[in-house]
């Protein structure tokens, strides 16, 4: 696997999820429903419509939640491979230099 992709699949794990290698709640078929699951608890987190409630600046709730949109887009558009994907290979240590 290309490493740049490997490093977007980690950080978008990250993201979600908190960890680059999330554990599944049960079998593999459950990763589409976690992955889901961790999205609404993502969104309802960094809407930027729940600034004002959070005392956050929505500036900054709106950049989290384009990461987390991102994330999640990254993430679905993987969700065939993706469990046996992320549990195979390491994270990168760091990214790479562009």
């Amino acid at each position: 696997m290309d490493p740049l992709r490997l490093h977007a699949l980690t950080a978008a794990c990250r993201v979600l999820f908190g960890t680059p290698h999330p554990q599944p709640s049960s079998t593999t078929s459950q990763w589409p429903q976690d992955l889901k699951t961790a999205h609404r608890a993502k969104v309802l987190e960094t809407h930027p419509d729940r600034a004002v409630a959070l005392g956050v600046d929505a500036q900054v709730l709106a950049r989290r939640f384009r990461e987390v949109q991102d994330a999640y887009a990254l993430l679905r558009s993987e969700i065939d491979g993706w469990p046996t994907l992320l549990l195979t290979y390491p994270a990168p240590a760091a990214p790479p230099a562009t």
